[in-house]
């Protein structure tokens, strides 16, 4: 019962939104406008092969996500070789001379 009565509010919030026409007309083509419940309850696909309405915010979400991921692997392939000689010199001024430096074991043993 609660679902319905959110489910009713949000078509009635919807209803108000203005632009809704009889046809719009987009370049040479005529584009049925989508009622207001299908606006809601419809996936983008479903959007796409009812009313022919293109996802231009899925291709936009995957453009960053594209972006994003060819920035951070652009950031790790420049700064791989710098991150990789300060870990070295860490370990170098910080740990003893026989750290196997490999395999990442240290025992630490104190005086009695």
């Amino acid at each position: 019962a609660t679902a319905g009565v959110e489910s009713e509010q949000l078509l009635a919030c919807v209803a108000m939104s203005p632009g809704q026409g009889s046809l719009r007309s987009i370049g040479r083509r005529s584009v049925r406008p989508i009622p207001t419940r299908d606006r809601v309850l419809l996936s983008t696909w479903e959007k796409w092969t009812r009313y022919g309405r293109f996802p231009f915010k899925l291709v936009l979400h995957l453009a960053l996500v594209c972006l994003t991921t060819w920035q951070v692997v652009r950031f790790n392939w420049r700064d791989a070789p710098y991150v990789r000689a300060a870990t070295r010199n860490f370990y170098y001024y910080f740990f003893p001379a026989e750290y196997d430096f490999e395999s990442r074991n240290f025992y630490l043993y104190t005086k009695k």
